[in-house]
């Protein structure tokens, strides 16, 4: 599968919510947040999977809570 800069990704096995940075080396990589926490790594591509975007039930229900 291939990665675009942008692309919202997790990863197969479950993870948060990632946004690809950067597609060199053979290598994926991310970033995510953890509450005001900035994450980055690297990830080889058959770990990762494309993400859609939220639906609108859960972007509602987010905005409930």
């Amino acid at each position: 599968m291939n990665f675009d800069k942008g692309d919202r990704v997790k990863l197969k096995s479950g993870s948060p919510m990632m946004t690809v940075s950067e597609v060199h080396g053979g290598l994926v990589w991310c970033v995510w947040f953890s509450k005001t926490t900035k994450y980055e790594d690297s990830f080889e591509p058959q770990v990762l999977e494309k993400a859609g975007l939220p639906t609108m039930s859960s972007t509602s229900e987010a905005n409930c809570e």
